[in-house]
């Protein structure tokens, strides 16, 4: 996919469900629920995600919970810099990885 084409707006691609493909999304923290509602509605992408473990939001009740295999991550992740150094302005949030396509429920 191209950096200037909008993942949200094009069909999500049949892999997973005919060949042993998975699909990786490392979606903007701000749309995380606006890719929750698509890898939930796409049923024939097996599709893994990193996103904020926002389970009071409306989004994971409606996307995430009863549809998603989540696995909270602890502790909290921090991201390297090109030269193996943390990075100073990291995410101050807890994560989960999703996985759709697989049996939904939680792992800590």
């Amino acid at each position: 996919m191209h950096p200037d084409q909008d993942a949200l707006a094009l069909p999500w691609p049949r892999i997973g469900a005919y060949t042993n493909a998975t699909a990786y999304c490392n979606p903007p923290f701000a749309k995380a629920g606006s890719f929750a509602r698509v890898a939930a509605e796409s049923p024939h992408c097996r599709t893994l995600m990193l996103i904020p473990a926002s389970v009071g939001t409306r989004w994971w009740a409606e996307h995430v919970d009863g549809r998603a295999l989540v696995v909270l991550l602890r502790p909290r992740i921090v991201f390297l810099q090109p030269n193996g150094t943390p990075c100073t302005a990291g995410i101050n949030r807890d994560c989960a990885l999703l996985a759709y396509g697989w049996t939904p429920g939680y792992v800590c």
